[in-house]
């Protein structure tokens, strides 16, 4: 009983230990997480695994004395290499998947064969609360966007309702629907997932089958939320009903969910009764190449037998038993020790480098949205020809793609249309890549320059949509100090991928000294202009000079009304 109790103890210091080393980067990634609407769930998929585990874990046999093997040191090994790239590109997404591959190597050093069969499910779902990587998610959240737009304008012509598309916007003949990210149904896609996947690794299902309900849940979840996005407008141009706000959307969002839900694992049901689950082991102690029966189960019994001798040879210990312990000890404090410590390092600095320059000399203290600090006096009535003739404040759900919060100014003069808008705030720096690409707009070209009368960095935008319309855009990006975001190359319109992670490095940050650190919140001005002709050259520039003076008195107004 001692012996038994002494693994459990060594086991457990040497988890935290590792969960220590690596927690820079879950903190990170939890915070990163949480900040994103779609990716909330998460603290569910670690309660769901924390339950998983215990369960399992009841009746097991603590018999296994730790030992190193080629297995224990494969993992470690893709561990630790992870982690450096992470150390190295401060990438709490790699940071955080080398801690759950450090995991899988510590529960086979510990626990051995019958403990990693048992906790395979429950480490699995783990990778559940890692990110997709670079962007793609946001590529993938437009995309599901334009799928439920086209899905739901088919449904629409069935029923011969008039309207008419322009990127994620669908227009009637009452008003126009945006089909926002919360709306692309990628929310109810990955806790889908998610949910469906917990059900396959409850009943240990085969990764063939799990694959196989993934893809089916994908399938269901896009489709009941083309379904949502259609009865919103169909709703309101038949029987004027709003189903896009309050609590019946919220109804109406549960309910498609739980459609969607319900049709998974219906179909995994059918699944079930068409290929039943096998009650016989994958790894048959008696099976053999000659085993009678078809060709499939003598390749099955062949790819078990040998699954079972790569196994084996993987399992071997290479070192004495207590040797094997303190080399793992002393790979976790020499080899990870110093590279947490810098990450650690890095953290502190850089939560230091935000609370300095928060509360920096003159930089405004920030509360509420920008629909309540900027007032309608904010920018004049007249500026030259053009004449203010109208103020909207906009109220937006914080994943809609035009961004959150807006007070618009729209102004009219040189035969033109133009809103002048105050954006925010964000949490972070703002692409405007992923606004245009959900709204269809193209890039005709770009210009970064630095604004004469503020001398702020800003950005000129030539922009275009395949059905004849252009349209001019000039915006600067501010954080908490007031310090205007540097802009970067060309790629609105592209949503950057590696090129996120390759800024991170040490010495790309320090070749460009102009870059300087983003203190959040961020928040937008934009002059906007769309025409049906592309816009000439004294156009641009009369554009250019009303974006010049409506930013200079809007920033000025800005600095009265923070506190």
């Amino acid at each position: 009983m001692a012996s038994v109790a002494s693994r459990k103890r060594t086991t457990g210091m040497i988890v935290c230990g590792s969960v220590l080393l690596h927690a820079g980067f879950f903190c990170g990634l939890a915070v990163w997480l949480w900040s994103r609407a779609h990716y909330q769930f998460f603290p569910l998929v670690l309660c769901g695994s924390a339950a998983l585990a215990w369960y399992r874990l009841q009746d097991a046999k603590w018999d296994h004395t730790p030992c190193l093997t080629l297995r224990v040191a494969g993992l470690g090994t893709g561990a630790f290499v992870l982690f450096a790239i992470a150390a190295l590109f401060q990438s709490n997404w790699l940071g955080s998947l080398s801690g759950i591959l450090s995991l899988w190597a510590l529960i086979w050093f510990c626990g051995g064969f019958e403990i990693a069969d048992r906790l395979r499910g429950p480490v699995f779902l783990l990778l559940l609360v890692i990110p997709i990587p670079l962007n793609f998610d946001l590529k993938l959240v437009i995309w599901l966007q334009k799928v439920a737009t086209a899905a739901a304008s088919s449904l629409l012509d069935m029923l011969h309702v008039w309207h008419s598309t322009s990127g994620v916007a669908i227009t009637t003949v009452q008003r126009s629907f945006m089909v926002e990210e919360a709306c692309s149904g990628i929310h109810s896609l990955f806790s889908c997932l998610c949910a469906v996947i917990f059900v396959c690794v409850l009943r240990r299902s085969g990764f063939l089958r799990l694959v196989i309900n993934a893809i089916q849940t994908a399938g269901w979840v896009i489709a009941a939320n083309a379904i949502r996005v259609f009865l919103v407008i169909y709703a309101f141009s038949e029987w004027n009903l709003p189903l896009d706000k309050g609590w019946p959307h919220e109804a109406l969002g549960v309910g498609t969910y739980a459609l969607a839900l319900g049709l998974s694992l219906s179909t995994d049901r059918l699944f079930l009764f068409l290929v039943p689950m096998s009650h016989i082991p994958f790894v048959d102690v008696g099976s053999t190449y000659n085993a009678s029966g078809n060709v499939v189960s003598q390749s099955l019994a062949f790819l078990g037998a040998s699954t079972k001798t790569l196994n084996r040879f993987l399992n071997q210990g290479r070192l004495a038993k207590r040797l094997s312990l303190w080399v793992v000890v002393g790979v976790l404090v020499l080899l990870f020790g110093p590279l947490a410590s810098l990450n650690y390092a890095r953290v502190i600095a850089d939560s230091r480098a935000v609370a300095a320059g928060q509360n920096a000399g003159g930089a405004p203290n920030f509360v509420g949205n920008m629909s309540e600090v900027v007032t309608d006096t904010a920018v004049p009535n007249k500026v030259d020809q053009w004449k203010l003739v109208n103020t909207e404040r906009i109220n937006r759900t914080p994943d809609d793609p035009q961004g959150t919060n807006s007070t618009v100014f729209t102004f009219a003069g040189e035969g033109l249309t133009a809103s002048f808008s105050v954006d925010g705030y964000y949490p972070e720096w703002h692409d405007l890549a992923y606004c245009y690409t959900a709204l269809d707009w193209k890039l005709k070209s770009q210009q970064n320059f630095q604004d004469a009368s503020t001398g702020h960095n800003a950005t000129m935008l030539s922009l275009y949509i395949e059905d004849g319309q252009y349209s001019v855009s000039y915006f600067s990006c501010y954080d908490s100090r007031l310090q205007s975001v540097k802009p970067g190359a060309a790629t609105i319109g592209v949503i950057p991928t590696f090129s996120v992670l390759m800024d991170r490095l040490p010495w790309h940050a320090s070749s460009d000294p102009d870059t300087a650190k983003i203190v959040p919140p961020v928040f937008q001005l934009q002059l906007m202009c769309s025409s049906s002709h592309e816009l000439l050259d004294h156009e641009r520039v009369n554009l250019q000079h009303l974006f010049s003076v409506l930013s200079q008195h809007a920033l000025q107004s800005i600095m009265k009304a923070s506190p």
